[in-house]
């Protein structure tokens, strides 16, 4: 294992690719979102194969071998078509008249919900939609059909084996939820971002870091 080098200058680091322990036995393929600067440096990274992020130290870290850099991602973001986080300010809904435009983000009881949505069924459907791109750009957000597909059965069709979840989500969460039924194209649609407790809640996560998060095995 090849420790990954640290430019002189920390920020150069951010965006780029690395080796972080997923578990305490594998390394997973990464990429650096933000460097954080405590008792010692830690970063913020993304595994681009499982979609999950974590919070390692810089000296746990290893260099992603030139090969790894040909396989491409196995998990992208995606944003439910249609779905906003709703218009709410001091609690109370906005008119689409307001010229006032709050933060919007996505409330974690919206969040929480959809998990348990996609846990009802075994498989999930994505269909993207018109306008939407992928590149290699860590903000990039496809905009999405999801449908919930159940076990197939004999002399049922697809069609008539899966859900469109993105009404079922929004009427489910319909006081955190807008649902734009006008919407037609990708571009219509603004990201944003779920509602985060990471910054505030930095120190514990640090402090809370196994060994395998911190330093190379054997060091």
């Amino acid at each position: 294992m090849v420790p990954i080098e640290r430019p002189e200058n920390l920020s150069e680091l951010v965006f780029s690719y690395v080796m972080a322990p997923l578990n305490e036995d594998v390394f997973g393929r990464a990429r650096v979102l933000a460097i954080e600067a405590k008792e010692k440096f830690y970063a913020k990274v993304i595994f681009i194969d499982e979609g999950i992020s974590a919070i390692v130290a810089l000296d746990a870290l290893i260099e992603m071998k030139s090969s790894f850099f040909y396989h491409p991602w196995q998990a992208f973001a995606v944003a439910i078509f249609g779905c906003e986080p709703a218009r709410v300010l001091n609690g109370n809904l906005l008119t689409l008249l307001s010229k006032e435009k709050p933060d919007r983000t996505w409330d974690e009881a919206a969040t929480q919900e959809l998990r348990r949505m996609l846990l009802k069924f075994p498989f999930v459907q994505v269909e993207a939609i018109h306008d939407s791109t992928s590149t290699n750009a860590t903000g990039d957000v496809i905009r999405v059909l999801m449908w919930g597909v159940q076990t197939p059965k004999v002399g049922v069709s697809s069609d008539e084996s899966r859900i469109l979840l993105n009404p079922f989500f929004a009427f489910r969460c319909r006081a955190l939820v807008d649902y734009k039924r006008e919407f037609t194209s990708a571009v219509e649609q603004e990201i944003f971002e779920a509602a985060s407790e990471d910054q505030e809640d930095l120190e514990s996560q640090i402090e809370a870091l196994p060994v395998w998060r911190v330093v190379l095995p054997d060091q």
